[in-house]
């Protein structure tokens, strides 16, 4: 007898949840399932702490990270361009213009959002459209919906060859089909929000199958950017969160009409930040920006910023303090803005230094006012290798010194 589709995702999803582990429970980790290639509920911890939805405001359908800008995203140079057949498609590394699935997701959340406070229904049928683009290149294993990359892509020291997965695109994506699931008349696309959610209960199995997902030794689950064909984590942390938050944002707004599919959403999304808590000082480079992934030792400006970002809005909605105290360390260690406003400088002697783009010092001068200065500064930020006392450097706008870092030393310059 024909099983349907949807019975046979219902069925791949309903291994229950057999272990929670508390706020500072010791133990082994739990114990893989017999389940092949799908990840069991009761592999990976689970902090009941975090059961409590991730919710901005009612009603909403922002996430509760907010997600970054398209063209901070991995695989585009430059903006989105709209091909002839309607589909957003963005330039990849090799020239060529590719579907980008997460680029389409955020597209389709932001214009869901759009309609909903606007009532167009443009707006509902353009965020179908590009949908339907992405389901019909996907690849289907086991009932789970993966959305491929088309393009060749290098990242964190390892080669990607089309097709390739990311754990943080299948997250957002799931949201993204949710929440026009959620519009009467498209409740078609929740469907295919079931079928995107099951990849990330797919672990991996070989080389030629598709897995975004894995339970680290340790018992944590990861919802993997950029994991490898060779079944390597690659455990990048801001990626794993989006995706985190993107599941817990859809879970309360499908608890009462789909009750299994929420339930599955909330046992991974509650084990996904469970991994957020324990790995959050992973990525700190004290005294520097932190690093792109957990362990890694090289500094990364951009994504410190992110990370940044992340800690106070999952500090902000989860209370824990722990979250706080890594997001002060984290702006201890390297500025969060790079904007500017007045530098004061009080009598004594200043270090000024000119720097090149890789942040290696070029000139280096002394300024001694015998009274307190002041004067416009442009940027403030820090260089790696210069960190002094604290290696945060504030660039002078006007004056006579334009063009100079000032070194900022609290109570004498700042």
């Amino acid at each position: 007898m024909p099983v349907s589709r949807r019975a046979a995702i219902g069925a791949a999803l309903a291994a229950p949840v057999s272990s929670l582990l508390l706020p500072g429970q010791a133990g082994a980790a739990p114990t893989p399932s017999a389940t092949g290639g799908l990840i069991g509920l009761d592999e990976f911890r689970q902090d009941a702490s975090f059961a409590r939805p991730m919710v901005r405001a009612a009603g909403s359908v922002e996430p509760a990270v907010a997600l970054p800008a398209v063209p901070d995203i991995p695989g585009t140079r430059g903006s989105e361009v709209v091909g002839s057949d309607g589909v957003i498609r963005v330039k990849a590394p090799d020239g060529k213009l590719y579907i980008h699935p997460l680029v389409t997701g955020m597209y389709v959340i932001r214009t869901v959002q759009e309609a909903r406070r606007t009532g167009s229904a443009t707006a509902l049928r353009a965020a179908a459209w590009q949908l339907d683009a992405l389901v019909k290149d996907s690849v289907m294993v086991a009932g789970a919906r993966f959305l491929p990359y088309r393009f060749d892509w290098s990242i964190i020291q390892r080669r990607y060859p089309a097709p390739w997965y990311s754990g943080m695109t299948q997250g957002v994506d799931t949201l993204a089909f949710g929440i026009l699931g959620l519009v009467p008349g498209y409740e078609r696309y929740m469907d295919r929000a079931e079928e995107v959610f099951a990849t990330l209960r797919r672990r991996h199995v070989n080389s030629g199958t598709p897995w975004v997902a894995g339970v680290d030794r340790r018992g944590f689950l990861w919802l993997d950017e950029y994991p490898s064909a060779d079944g390597r984590l690659s455990q990048v942390y801001n990626g794993h969160c989006y995706a985190a938050t993107s599941l817990l944002d859809l879970y309360p707004r499908v608890r009462a009409s789909r009750p299994l599919f929420a339930s599955q959403l909330h046992a991974v999304g509650v084990g996904a930040l469970t991994t957020a808590f324990e790995y959050r000082t992973a990525c700190r480079q004290a005294g520097h920006a932190s690093s792109y992934t957990v362990g890694a030792v090289m500094p990364d400006p951009h994504y410190h910023i992110a990370h940044i970002e992340i800690m106070n809005s999952l500090w902000a909605r989860t209370g824990r303090t722990g979250f706080a105290t890594t997001l002060d360390q984290m702006v201890n260690d390297f500025p969060l803005t790079q904007t500017g406003g007045r530098i004061v400088m009080r009598p004594g002697t200043h270090v000024l230094c000119k720097f090149d783009t890789s942040g290696v010092p070029t000139a280096q001068r002394t300024f001694a006012p015998s009274t307190i200065t002041s004067c416009t500064a442009s940027a403030r930020t820090q260089f790696p290798g210069s960190t002094g006392a604290n290696g945060r450097w504030l660039l002078i706008k006007d004056g006579f010194l334009a063009g100079w870092y000032v070194h900022e030393v609290p109570g004498q310059c700042h």
